[in-house]
């Protein structure tokens, strides 16, 4: 054992797959295995193993990376002295970030990255840390080249009419050409049944019912449907970057009556997102069969006898697109029960020493803070328009490639800045709540939305038990109010 290996102890070890569809490619637990052996061939105690399954790390993916994350923290608790991978393109895939590493790693205990092949960075000196970025740069351009690559075949199927591949397409079988008869049938009723008036959500509801799957064996929903009876495929047209082809596939039904539908659906109040008018929803669950309860209007005298609607909470036990959901067996007045948990929670974050905690996480940073974020965010906005500039000016080594390699990189810093401001703005509704008797007036300051997101902090669920709610009579002090209604059958779930 070298003198260096005799003075690192302590090791780290990360693993990550990209994609993993057919289970034949290398996955985390061989390369775990992998830098274990290496790890015990130089006498390395590995202290902490992280790893992400199915997740990519290049620009091009959104998903985020707990095994990562969980991985820098552990760097920032000083927890090792090298961190090792099968390969450092298991790490890092941008340049950015593999420079973010570096710099919280400057202020660790950590100094070495090393591969199951033998390779050793020390991020301690300059030659090290140039040659770590020079791997993830090129491996960031594999990508890159991938990608363009991909794109260009993309485009050239496209104009020849090809299927892209994928999923199968609803009405075709696997190869998206040979016409699946009895799934043509249903999408051209479908049709038929938009063009007589029909609601898009009652088609589904009767698709449902009668047990039709969707292509992927699943139930239908409105946004499904839609999709598909919207889609140009239909009528024998492939789409790319909003140019149409001629398609190889024959059409399933004629183009006036597609564009009609289009129009139709398109036109339609469907899909549109309508305001917020339910507190709870999402939060409230049956204390039956514990399934989400949702908020629906209901007459307790019927409409065509005068009576009015009525807020409620009700455990469906099918749901709005006919597929079955729960017992059906509970529901409750959306009034007593907001009114209720509003005061549990206003009362929760009347604590002092909750709101002394709240105060300190989110107050600290203030306006500063904010500004900061937003300054940053406007920095990188400035450097995408200057990349962008760039490569129109033709300036020397800003190929395409390379342009777009940096204008990703930049973008995807933008999205975490501005997710960062999103944060911090309901950081500063919580900041805004004061100890004691001011809490209630902060609270109906907010809007819906903000409501939501101050109970989401707190509240893990809130269970609505089964009983006889109007045998007990509820007066609510704050609006001199008086229910048929048992704050007993109401228990909130906190998350501290």
């Amino acid at each position: 054992m070298t003198a260096l290996n005799a003075a690192v102890r302590r090791a780290l070890g990360y693993a990550r797959l990209s994609q993993d569809r057919k289970g034949t490619s290398p996955n985390c637990q061989y390369q775990e295995d992998d830098y274990r052996v290496y790890a015990k061939d130089r006498h390395y105690d590995v202290v902490g193993s992280y790893s992400d399954d199915d997740i990519s790390a290049s620009k091009f993916s959104a998903k985020p990376r707990p095994g990562y994350n969980n991985l820098l923290q552990a760097v920032r608790d000083d927890a090792a002295e090298v961190l090792l991978a099968t390969e450092v393109s298991r790490i890092f895939r941008r340049v950015l970030e593999v420079l973010e590493f570096i710099e919280i790693a400057s202020t660790t205990s950590l100094r070495w990255i090393e591969t199951a092949n033998g390779r050793v960075y020390d991020l301690r000196t300059a030659s090290g840390v140039a040659a770590l970025i020079a791997e993830v740069n090129n491996a960031a351009l594999e990508v890159g080249t991938t990608s363009e690559r991909i794109k260009r075949v993309t485009r050239a199927k496209a104009k020849e009419g090809l299927f892209h591949g994928g999923m199968r397409p609803y009405g075709y079988d696997k190869d998206g050409v040979t016409v699946r008869l009895d799934e043509a049938h249903v999408i051209r009723e479908a049709v038929q049944s938009v063009l007589a008036g029909q609601p898009i959500q009652s088609i589904v509801r009767e698709l449902n019912q009668r047990g039709v799957p969707t292509s992927a064996g699943k139930l239908w929903t409105p946004p499904k449907l839609k999709s598909i009876l919207t889609s140009p495929r239909l009528v024998g047209v492939r789409t790319h970057l909003g140019q149409e082809h001629p398609a190889v596939w024959p059409a399933l039904v004629s183009r006036e009556d597609f564009e009609q539908v289009r129009l139709i659906l398109q036109g339609s109040w469907q899909g549109k997102k309508r305001a917020r008018s339910y507190l709870l929803t999402g939060f409230l669950y049956c204390g039956i069969c514990e399934q989400c309860m949702n908020g629906g209007a209901y007459y307790r005298v019927p409409k065509s006898r005068g009576g009015q609607p009525q807020r409620s909470y009700r455990c469906y036990a099918v749901n709005i697109w006919g597929a079955k959901h729960g017992c059906g067996k509970i529901r409750r007045r959306a009034e007593p029960v907001e009114l209720l948990v509003t005061d549990l929670v206003l009362k929760r974050y009347s604590s002092p020493k909750f709101a002394e905690a709240i105060k300190r996480a989110y107050q600290d940073g203030g306006q500063d803070e904010l500004s900061a974020y937003l300054d940053e965010a406007q920095s990188y906005r400035l450097k995408i328009h200057e990349v962008e500039d760039a490569y129109k000016a033709g300036k020397p080594g800003m190929d395409i490639d390379t342009m777009l390699r940096i204008k990703l990189d930049l973008e995807e810093e933008l999205e975490k800045v501005n997710a960062k401001v999103a944060r911090h703005s309901t950081g500063r509704v919580l900041a805004a709540i004061p100890a004691g008797k001011n809490v209630r007036e902060a609270w109906n300051k907010a809007d819906i939305d903000q409501r939501r997101a101050l109970i989401g902090l707190i509240v893990k669920r809130i269970v609505i038990l089964p009983g006889r709610p109007g045998k007990k009579r509820w007066h609510h002090k704050e609006t001199d109010q008086t229910f048929a209604f048992d704050p007993e059958l109401v228990q909130v779930e906190w998350k501290f």
